[in-house]
């Protein structure tokens, strides 16, 4: 179907459209019958709402006169009695008796049931209630409603506000009923004998005519609104029969109108798909006909290569992405790709400035009717991927931290030898003693340095053939080939010798190698790995012989480090410990407590190595995050003792001796005797020692300020009975 045909056929449509929307226009409108029925109901609620409040106005205005009424002529009758005591003729008592008696009698008939008058005191007693005469003489001040209000006592303020007479409103239950309802009362005060008179009336009960007017008004309305809608459903049925048509019509024209659209939008968006792909694709694309000759590239193409789009126009596709080494190389793939659909490879182009990079070659035909018009390339930019390839390479090989060769590649190597037969092969495995240590208490980071210093030394000690590996946490192995069992001892020797002239070399104590080492060889009856197992044998038989010894070495070190920072005054620890077995001989401790106050006393603080002395030499408050560091030296101390023979026993010490006598200490929270009597006695002699000498973060107190401060902690920081002992010594 031709574009004018289709237009011609839209016309004609919308001639017959516009014929079916006059006739519509003649038919009332919905409009019009709409605003007919919001009249009539708007006119009806209108109407009922005046009716309704005027017969409400009207209903309970005769409610109060009647009341009053009532209540007034009761009051006329007592009159004379309360002339008689106004007159001192009778007392107030006998002018109230007289009254309740005559007020007893006034019942009269009301619409629900027989009504009275009642009558109670101002304090809240009933004197008159015909119809419950047992609550007579008693106080009903606290009665509430079924909406909380005390009645009683609303009802007094009323008859003493308004002694000639006031209305007053509350909710009580019908007489003979569970129904609660509104009550109007109106009360009248008597104040020569401090009482009041009234009686009420159910309000709802008199609005029974009213209810029935209104249910009849709403039968009404609902009989014309049922009308209305018969009337709107007959309108709606004709005014469908016309739609029915006239729908008909409109989707024909649709029809037609949307294959016209869709026709010209099939083309826009082929044409817009196809160019959205070409220029704004991640990979590098290139136009070329079936010479070579480029046609047209897009933006990624211009950024991958270096070249702009007029410089690439016209030009032979090979000779631009290649040097004249490659061009024959590069040749061969374009030809390749006009005989083949497709292609998918890794080669290697250059940019305009002859830059190499890695891309993924990739093509595709540009065929109409069978025949090839020209060929689409397709460049990925793959260097990165190349790169990391590379870096993944080597990490497969190589240990991240040290540089040397990892277990994979020694196992590897390990595999070749075994494989190739080789018959002079020596294998050394050593072991670096203290890394645990040094990572738990100065942290990883210097385990790491440990780590990187002896794979240094190891690396300088053996021949460049060697293969060296770091195949565990701290262990090591060099392979060695080539080898006799004299010059895998002058290795040895050298290693020793190079860790030895390393440590002399050290500014850092606490960073000195001390390292295990064993070594095998490979001989006629063994293989390799068996030599493995045999070095690493004699390298932990070394380990344990010299276990002790190198604790204790590194130990030693770390001590002496801990002086170095300088954070405690000179002969701070023989202050401290001799006062210590003062007091541990007044409390007449063992030799072996002692002892280990006497240690206690010199290692207590050797967790603090690990601590930045920024922190520990800090004048002023710490902060949060620095007295959460701070605190951690106990347990640092306690790991460190743990790990050395001669300091383990106090080792559970160390990490209590900051633990204070009502339980806030750290980092356990114990209190009184559940902390051991050496940590008690140290606390004590440690802070009177910190408060009269020199420290970072406070000032030097007299003898008698600390003594004092020493009281005033007593029993909330420290022992009682140790500060007791204490105080007693120095005086």
């Amino acid at each position: 179907m031709s574009v004018d045909s289709l237009f011609r056929k839209v016309g004609e449509h919308a001639m017959v459209i516009k014929k079916v929307e006059d006739k519509i226009l003649n038919i009332v409108s919905i409009r019009f019958i709409s605003i007919i029925v919001i009249l009539i109901i708007t006119f009806m609620c209108i109407a009922t709402e005046k009716i309704s409040q005027s017969f409400i106005d009207n209903v309970e205005s005769e409610i109060k006169l009647e009341l009053k009424q009532k209540v007034d002529i009761a009051y006329n009758t007592i009159a004379p009695i309360l002339k008689l005591k106004r007159e001192g003729k009778i007392t107030e008592e006998e002018a109230r008796k007289n009254i309740s008696d005559i007020v007893k009698r006034m019942i009269y008939d009301d619409t629900h049931s027989d009504n009275y008058i009642f009558m109670s005191t101002y304090d809240g007693y009933y004197l008159v209630q015909p119809f419950e005469p047992e609550k007579e003489g008693t106080n009903m001040w606290d009665v509430r409603d079924s909406n909380g209000t005390y009645v009683i006592q609303q009802i007094i303020r009323t008859a003493k506000n308004s002694p000639n007479g006031s209305y007053i409103s509350y909710f009580c239950k019908l007489p003979n009923s569970s129904l609660i309802e509104k009550k109007l009362t109106y009360v009248r005060g008597i104040p020569e004998i401090n009482a009041y008179i009234g009686t009420g009336a159910y309000i709802n009960l008199k609005y029974k005519k009213l209810y029935c007017l209104l249910n009849m008004q709403k039968i009404i309305l609902m009989i014309i609104i049922a009308v209305i809608i018969i009337l709107m459903v007959l309108y709606t049925y004709k005014l469908h029969k016309v739609n029915c048509s006239l729908n008909s019509e409109i989707k024909n024209r649709l029809k037609i109108e949307k294959e016209l659209k869709n026709e010209k939008d099939n083309i826009i968006v082929q044409k817009s798909r196809l160019e959205t792909l070409f220029n704004y694709s991640q990979d590098a694309i290139v136009e070329f006909d079936t010479s070579g000759i480029v046609l047209n590239v897009n933006k990624s193409f211009e950024k991958t290569f270096g070249y702009s789009k007029e410089e690439c126009l016209r030009k032979n596709i090979d000779k631009l992405i290649s040097t004249e080494e490659t061009y024959n190389q590069t040749k061969k793939l374009t030809l390749k790709i006009m005989e083949e659909e497709t292609i998918n490879i890794e080669a290697i182009r250059y940019k305009k400035d002859k830059t190499p990079i890695n891309v993924l070659v990739r093509s595709i035909y540009i065929k109409i009717n069978n025949n090839i018009l020209g060929v689409y390339g397709i460049y990925t930019d793959i260097t990165e991927i190349k790169k990391y390839e590379r870096k993944l390479e080597y990490m497969s090989i190589y240990d991240a931290l040290t540089g040397l060769h990892n277990l994979n590649y020694f196992n590897k190597k390990i595999n070749e030898y075994e494989n190739n037969k080789l018959s002079s092969v020596g294998i050394i495995m050593c072991d670096l003693n203290g890394l645990k240590l040094v990572n738990d208490t100065l942290g990883h980071q210097y385990g790491d340095i440990l780590l990187k210093n002896f794979a240094y030394v190891l690396k300088k000690s053996v021949r460049e053939q060697d293969v060296v590996a770091r195949v565990g946490g701290d262990e090591f192995s060099v392979i060695l080939t080539d080898i006799n069992r004299n010059q895998v001892k002058k290795i040895i020797k050298r290693i020793n010798s190079n860790i030895e002239e390393f440590n002399k070399s050290l500014d850092e104590k606490m960073l000195r190698l001390s390292v295990a080492i064993g070594c095998s060889i490979l001989e006629e009856n063994k293989n390799i790995e068996e030599v493995i197992k045999d070095a690493d044998d004699i390298m932990y038989r070394n380990k344990l012989i010299n276990k002790a010894s190198s604790k204790n070495q590194i130990l030693s070190v770390l001590m002496a480090a801990l002086a170095e920072k300088d954070f405690v005054t000179l002969g701070h620890t023989e202050r401290v410990a001799n006062m210590c077995m003062k007091i541990a001989d007044e409390m007449g401790l063992d030799e072996e407590r002692k002892s280990k106050l006497i240690l206690l006393s010199e290692v207590h603080d050797l967790g603090k190595i690990a601590i930045s002395n920024d922190i520990l030499n800090k004048e002023g408050d710490l902060s949060e995050k620095e007295w959460s560091i701070m605190k951690s030296h106990t347990e640092k101390g306690y790991r460190i003792a743990l790990n050395s023979n001669e300091i383990s026993s106090v080792a559970d010490l160390i990490l209590k001796h900051h633990e204070r006598w009502d339980g806030k200490g750290y980092p356990l929270g114990l209190k009184k005797y559940d902390i051991p009597i050496e940590c008690r006695i140290l606390a004590v002699v440690d802070a009177y020692d910190a408060m009269t000498n020199p420290r970072p973060y406070n000032k030097i107190k007299s003898h008698e300020e600390a003594i004092e401060e020493i009281k005033k902690c007593s029993g909330t920081q420290f022992d009682p009975k140790v500060v007791d002992i204490f105080i007693s010594i120095v005086s």
